[in-house]
């Protein structure tokens, strides 16, 4: 009975960990050029950079480049706890890194490798309110670490055409901690340690210099399931409770209990296809590029746990249209200008939308600014600036169970279970400062 209800007060936190290690693109994760320009750039984009968003790119390089970028996010999200006029910020600082290099090996053949972090590689979620009755304020921390790497091959083909292709491996690991209640009213420590591994992961992409000023380009990448493993552990800390499933029973000689049990859940990568088109409206000097991307993140139709009991919750996320536009300057023949918009449409749904999801049901909207400095030789110098701001509001039609947790299984163990809609505004907005080192002979 005890072993029981532990599961099922473990359950909240488990899923509240599971949500943060979901891998949702942040747009701003490649070199300090293209974040400069909101991520636009794809028909155009060279070297390193390339590997990572059209990979025919790195069959531009004359025989060796390399590039790192590191990119320092910090994240703010404001959600209702319980309901219009309850919104509590949570705040998260995500340290982002970015390193491609290619060799040429011949005319036709380019090599190279990628590893970069696609949501943060070392994120720190501090003192969120996850807003449920039973738990004190500011009460979940976690971190999670989502790396992404993998060998690339381009190849030059007649009539200027150019193919790319990466073998993409995942790495995920996330921790989580939590101070709980449980259905018994046994105040408890809870803490997780999970990781996986994804190995099945492909991106393709292609050029097409039809003339010297206009460049086309298309890159797919292909959906990662990664499942993770580890353990939760639960403490009790409090004993002589009241237990809330039978009013005025008490409940005693716990104190000190621990308890151990293997966990396992999946994390996804969504599918993304991406066109663009780049003008060079003076040659060598203005730059002109559009982006056009589709990520299908329906098939995100539910949070999953396996263990220590199996158990779905619906998120029934919504596919994106992404929209980019930037431009590049140079002023000089070493210094460019560049900037850049974008429009997301997002994939929260609002029907499932509350304040254990990111950000708002609603579209995001980016912008960049940046320059740099290419030096005589072989070193370039990059840094850009980002703002992403998305705001929206779930009403009251979307939730006929205010503040409410229904499992539809037993008690104890529920196979499905429903966190409905939380009525009120949502907002996120993101800050991201960018630099980025490239070297190339």
């Amino acid at each position: 009975m005890i072993k029981k209800a532990l599961w099922a007060a473990l359950f909240l936190f488990i899923f509240i960990g599971n949500l943060y290690s979901q891998a949702l693109d942040i747009p701003f994760i490649f070199g300090a050029k293209h974040n400069a320009m909101a991520g636009a750039g794809s028909a155009h984009v060279k070297g390193g950079t390339s590997i990572a968003m059209n990979p025919a790119g790195l069959a531009e390089i004359k025989d060796f480049e390399a590039e790192i970028t590191v990119t320092n996010m910090y994240m703010e999200l404001k959600a209702p706890v319980n309901g219009p006029g309850t919104r509590s910020t949570t705040k998260a600082y995500y340290p982002l890194m970015f390193f491609g290099m290619g060799k040429r090996l011949n005319d036709i053949f380019t090599v190279g490798f990628l590893v970069y972090t696609p949501s943060g590689g070392g994120a720190v979620f501090h003192g969120i309110n996850v807003g449920d009755p039973y738990l004190p304020r500011n009460d979940f921390n976690g971190k999670l670490a989502f790396v992404e790497f993998g060998p690339c091959l381009a190849v030059n083909l007649p009539w200027g055409f150019k193919l790319g292709f990466v073998y993409r491996f995942n790495y995920i690991e996330q921790w989580a901690s939590m101070y709980d209640v449980s259905m018994l009213a046994l105040k408890t420590y809870n803490y997780s340690h999970l990781r996986g591994y994804g190995m099945q992961g492909v991106r393709a992409g292609i050029q097409w210099h039809p003339i010297d000023q206009l460049h086309i380009g298309a890159s797919f990448r292909t959906r990662v399931v990664m499942d993770i493993k580890g353990d939760s552990r639960v403490t009790i800390a409090q004993d002589n409770v009241t237990s809330t499933l039978i009013p005025g029973l008490p409940v005693t000689g716990l104190a000190g209990l621990r308890m151990t049990l293997p966990t396992a859940s999946t994390a996804r990568y969504a599918e993304m296809m991406t066109v663009g088109i780049t003008y060079e409206y003076l040659k060598d000097t203005v730059f002109l590029s559009f982006d056009y991307s589709r990520t299908w993140y329906s098939c995100y139709k539910s949070i999953t746990v396996q263990k220590p009991f199996p158990m779905m919750i619906p998120v029934k996320a919504k596919d994106t249209d992404i929209f980019r536009f930037g431009a590049e300057l140079w002023i000089n023949k070493n210094v460019p200008l560049r900037f850049g918009i974008g429009h997301d449409s997002g994939c929260a749904n609002e029907k499932y939308h509350n304040y254990r999801t990111n950000g708002a049901p609603a579209p995001a909207y980016y912008f960049g600014i940046g320059t740099g400095y290419r030096f005589e030789k072989d070193l370039e110098i990059n840094i850009a600036f980002n703002y992403m701001v998305n705001t929206g509001r779930v009403g009251y039609e979307n939730n006929p169970f205010p503040y409410s947790f229904i499992p539809t299984g037993n008690t104890f163990t529920p196979s499905y279970n429903l966190l409905p809609a939380q009525p009120g505004y949502y907002s996120s907005r993101g800050y991201f400062g960018s630099i980025e080192a490239k070297y190339s002979i």
